[in-house]
């Protein structure tokens, strides 16, 4: 199974199962009043399954930007299983020059463990994560078992460690857990 990752500014979409088509429309001007004084670039995209035969399934995930006005832009990245096996391979990243740019204090991973093997992340102060798991499992993480489609947020950890029973297809999304809006 390959994964199919699209960015559009702070929007992220996993295709993990049949075909999607994204066809983006930018705005222009890319604007929408907001408030008195405030404007807010937006993008209008929909997500169409043509194939009326097979399922789509895809992850949609929204991150606060770290500023206002950003102009709307779509990046895309095809990543093979053979790129994530065993390990938990950066798809969005401001750090990692492999991995899609996010105008976000956000990392997304993909991983493919095969049965037996494990992927660790140590946190940084202040960070927390998100599991889910695509396909396969059971996935032990500390004294939680997941299977297929089930999640898991992490808070308070210092490391985990994730150990697959069998194989497992996982996302894992790292995020600041300061409110910076408040």
């Amino acid at each position: 199974m390959s994964l199919n990752l699209f960015l559009v500014v702070h929007l992220i979409l996993v295709k993990a199962e049949g075909i999607l088509e994204f066809p983006e429309c930018l705005l222009n001007p890319p604007t929408q009043e907001i408030g008195e004084d405030s404007r807010s670039h937006r993008q209008v995209h929909s997500e169409i399954n043509n194939l009326a035969d097979r399922p789509m399934r895809f992850i949609q995930m929204w991150f606060f930007p770290h500023q206002q006005g950003l102009t709307p832009s779509v990046k895309q990245k095809k990543v093979e299983k053979n790129e994530r096996a065993n390990k938990l391979l950066p798809l969005v990243s401001n750090e990692d020059k492999r991995s899609l740019k996010i105008a976000s204090d956000a990392k997304v991973y993909s991983c493919f463990l095969q049965k037996g093997k494990t992927a660790a992340y140590q946190f940084k102060e202040g960070y927390g994560g998100y599991l889910y798991v695509l396909e396969g499992g059971p996935l032990a993480v500390k004294n939680e078992t997941l299977q297929r489609l089930d999640a898991l947020i992490i808070r308070r950890e210092d490391r985990i460690i994730m150990s697959a029973k069998n194989q497992t297809e996982l996302l894992f999304v790292v995020v600041s857990l300061a409110n910076k809006f408040s």
